[in-house]
C-alpha cells in the first residue's frame, strides 16, 4: 500500500532532485474495458508486442504464476533504476516516464489483455510505486 505521507523524490536527467507531494494512481486495466479517459490520464500499453509486454508465454514458459514470476525477475534485471546511468535502455526510459507521470499526479492506466486475472502489470505497478 502506498504511504500518502511519504516523501516522493524524482531525479531528472540533469541530476536535479524534484519533490512531488501528491503522486497519482496506477491502475491495471483491460484493453476491452477501458475506463473513460480524462485530461489527467495517461495510458501505457503493456501487452505484447509493446516494450513492457511480458515476453514469457503461458503454456510455453509455464503457468500464469510462473510467467509472472519470470517477468518480475526479467524486469528487475533489465530496469536499471538509476536515472543518472549514461546507458539507459528503452525499458529504463519507459519505466521512468511512467514514474514521472505517477509523481506528477497523473492517473496511469497500464493497459493489458489479461486483467482482471493476475497480470504482469502488477509487477510494473509495484516497482513504480516503490521507486
Amino acid at each position: 500500500m502506498h504511504n500518502p505521507y511519504a516523501r516522493q523524490v524524482f531525479v531528472d536527467p540533469y541530476n536535479n532532485e524534484i519533490e512531488y507531494p501528491n503522486p497519482g494512481t496506477i491502475r491495471i486495466v483491460n484493453r476491452k474495458d477501458l475506463p473513460p479517459r480524462s485530461s489527467n490520464t495517461i495510458r501505457i500499453a503493456i501487452d505484447r508486442p509493446h516494450l513492457l509486454g511480458n515476453p514469457f508465454i503461458i503454456g510455453r514458459d509455464g503457468d500464469r504464476e510462473t510467467v509472472i514470476k519470470k517477468y518480475r525477475e526479467w524486469l528487475n534485471a533489465e530496469f536499471c533504476k538509476n536515472p543518472r546511468d549514461p546507458h539507459l535502455t528503452p525499458i529504463d526510459r519507459e519505466m521512468m516516464r511512467i514514474h514521472k507521470a505517477y509523481l506528477d499526479g497523473k492517473d496511469v492506466h497500464l493497459v493489458c489483455n489479461c486483467h482482471p486475472l493476475p497480470c504482469h502489470g502488477q509487477v510494473i505497478k509495484e516497482i513504480i510505486e516503490k521507486l
